[in-house]
């Protein structure tokens, strides 16, 4: 399941900043235009719940497989960052 989080900067260098972090933090960039970006990041699952998949599965591992495969065509996470073009003055 994706969750699309939506963050809102004031001006390009936050932006940057913004990228910046949650490059840091694994996150890959998917749009990138020039006042937003959108990032998203893969969940492969625990490894508590491998090693649980594995053993049930009768050490085959067959479980494993398949459950990392829906968690990596299923983004766990995305986040849009804009540049607010409010202006507070």
């Amino acid at each position: 399941m994706v969750s699309l989080r939506i963050q809102r900067v004031k001006n390009e260098t936050e932006l940057e900043d913004k990228i910046s972090d949650y490059l840091a933090m694994g996150y890959k960039i998917k749009r990138r235009q020039d006042n937003s970006a959108e990032l998203w990041k893969r969940n492969y699952g625990g490894i508590l719940l491998h090693i649980i998949l594995f053993i049930l599965s009768g050490f085959t591992g067959i479980l494993n497989i398949l459950y990392l495969l829906y968690k990596h065509f299923s983004p766990e996470d995305a986040v849009l960052i804009k540049i607010d073009n409010k202006s507070n003055s």
